[in-house]
């Protein structure tokens, strides 16, 4: 069941002391982030220092086409904990945050969307998080700054989706949250290549809650690359992947509508049978190809999507490729505190 965190969650970082036995993971997806980076880095130190003993920061490059990566060695060089994974090429970003997640050692794992959530968010998150919850994702309860168009088929895929999946998916949940390892552990086990992490939040049965929070856009908001298209394509994406319903559907169409065919085909052969002046019916009969026509296009636009989903689903390739793995020489702060030491 979901429920809120409550307000003294949202302090308790303030007089918490440091924590030297938790290892937290910080996890950033980047794409042309190169204005940003620095500022975004110390700022996710300086939250992670004045709170924990051992933390990581991973960062991993989706496909940048500008500076992103250099300055990301560069900061390594300059300063400790953090790892930086460089995938071959753009994925879709939910195959990048599976990396993410996959490739992290902390006990807990804290995402951040690079251009919308503050780091001074991941104190409240985890200590939510070490609260008894598995999960906690951050929810954003003010509209977001988007197009109306945007906004308005956003609200209609999470109202069908929803509905479709079985399982509630709120607008205002953002991809910023917090994750136990088991929690991330129960992720990894779903190897989907059509994922969607709001959706595996919901149903994995794990206990999870909600922490309001303001997002502070940076370096303009949201990627401009983000287009209705590909937000549309991959809206049909996880509806198809997430749940049986719509193919069920066109089972269950395709049935009705040749019962109706019979049933017409009875009622031809009675007035053929017992009635003696019967008009040529073009209407009726052009009517009927018309319906007919519109079932099977509808049937088979649906079924097409299922034949797209089968087709990434039995591809034996790798669900992403890591092109470079850079690891800081020090994720520790204090070497002598480590929970695992060398024989």
């Amino acid at each position: 069941m979901t429920r809120s965190a409550g307000p003294e969650t949202q302090t308790s970082n303030q007089t918490a002391a440091m924590d030297n036995n938790t290892l937290v993971s910080v996890l950033v997806v980047l794409r042309n982030d190169e204005a940003i980076l620095q500022d975004l880095l110390r700022e996710c130190r300086a939250a992670c220092e004045a709170h924990y003993g051992h933390f990581e920061i991973l960062l991993v490059d989706n496909g940048s086409t500008d500076r992103t990566v250099e300055i990301a060695r560069a900061a390594m060089e300059s300063g400790g904990n953090v790892r930086l994974l460089v995938l071959a090429r753009e994925y879709d970003e939910e195959i990048a945050w599976f990396a993410a997640l996959e490739n992290c050692i902390g006990d807990y794992a804290v995402l951040l969307e690079a251009r919308q959530d503050p780091p001074d968010l991941i104190p409240r998150l985890v200590e939510a998080c070490r609260e008894g919850a598995d999960a906690v994702v951050a929810e954003q309860p003010k509209p977001l700054r988007e197009a109306l168009l945007y906004r308005l088929l956003a609200w209609l895929f999470y109202r069908i989706f929803s509905r479709l999946s079985g399982r509630r998916v709120p607008m205002e949940w953002s991809n910023c949250a917090c994750f136990s390892r088991k929690a991330v552990n129960a992720v990894l086990q779903v190897k989907d290549r059509v994922r969607y992490l709001k959706y595996l939040t919901a149903s994995l049965g794990c206990r999870m809650v909600t922490l309001p929070y303001e997002r502070r856009p940076r370096g303009g908001g949201r990627r401009s690359g983000r287009r209705l298209f590909q937000g549309l394509r991959r809206a049909l994406d996880v509806t198809a992947s997430s749940s049986d319903t719509l193919i069920r559907s066109a089972s269950l169409l395709s049935f009705g509508f040749s019962l109706l065919s019979l049933g017409y085909l009875l009622y031809t052969l009675a007035v053929f049978l017992f009635k003696a002046d019967v008009a040529e019916g073009w209407s009726s009969l052009s009517a009927v190809l018309a319906t007919l026509f519109f079932a099977l296009f509808f049937i088979l636009g649906i079924l097409c999507e299922y034949v797209a989903l089968i087709s990434k689903e039995t591809k034996s390739g790798p669900l992403y490729v890591i092109l470079d793995e850079i690891s800081c020489s020090r994720i520790f702060q204090d070497m002598g505190g480590r929970n695992v030491r060398p024989d």
